[in-house]
């Protein structure tokens, strides 16, 4: 018992290390998004500034800046539509279930994966569940949306951007990896003269495609990010 419970202890400390900088992160971006809303805006109870500021923290970090504010502007367009549709459907239960089939559908309709598919569901049905009691705040909750999700770009892109190096160097393991077994089974095949053995390499080989299409999708992520965000310039010529 002392045993797992060390085993325990230790993996929770392991992952409140790791993941501490994105919990930082998303307090601090939730809480400028409100700022920015309520005290420079003047919104009263601008409650959508937050909550897509960490909506949107999860589905733009990592990716290119262009994909990164085309799904903050898909989720903040979601959220109009939404809204728009509380005053126009009466029963919760079909402005909820309209709501959220129109954003899951704009989401992919934009080339979103699942990920965004759903999240832009679930704040269509935070909105859709808690509609405006003045359809001038429509567009007010609009914009709180589309500044919590500037907020997260600021923070995804520029002020606390993913490291380059390390997420390029995740990515490359497992190519190097598929391609050095590869490569011993082409030869144990060509040793032993086994046909059967020299076209499951083939198949091994060809396997390595997704991870190079990986790697080359990460990398141009990397090097945008190291020509925008000043904390990460130093990285280009290793890039």
């Amino acid at each position: 018992a002392r045993q797992r419970s060390g085993e325990l202890t230790a993996a929770l400390v392991e992952r409140l290390r790791t993941r501490r900088w994105a919990v930082v992160q998303a307090a601090a971006a939730a809480a400028a998004a409100w700022f920015i809303a309520a005290e420079v805006l003047g919104h009263k109870s601008p409650v959508f500034a937050p909550v897509s500021a960490l909506i949107a923290l999860g589905i733009t970090s990592g990716q290119q800046v262009r994909r990164a504010v085309e799904m903050v502007v898909g989720v903040a367009i979601g959220v109009a539509v939404a809204d728009l549709l509380a005053h126009v459907l009466g029963p919760p239960t079909l402005r909820i279930g309209v709501a959220v089939l129109l954003a899951m559908l704009g989401a992919l309709a934009v080339g979103g994966g699942s990920t965004l598919s759903m999240q832009a569901g679930v704040s269509a049905a935070f909105v859709a569940a808690i509609p405006s009691p003045d359809a001038a705040l429509v567009w007010q909750r609009f914009l709180d949306s589309l500044i919590g999700g500037g907020v997260a770009l600021a923070c995804t892109q520029l002020l606390w951007p993913l490291r380059p190096l390390t997420s390029v160097a995740e990515v490359a393991r497992p190519v190097f990896r598929t391609l050095a077994g590869a490569l011993e089974a082409i030869a144990d095949a060509l040793v032993a003269g086994d046909k059967a053995a020299a076209e499951r390499a083939l198949v091994q080989a060809r396997g390595v495609d997704d991870l190079v299409g990986r790697f080359s999708q990460t990398l141009d992520v990397a090097l945008e990010t190291a020509r925008l965000a000043p904390a990460r310039r130093r990285e280009r010529t290793r890039l």
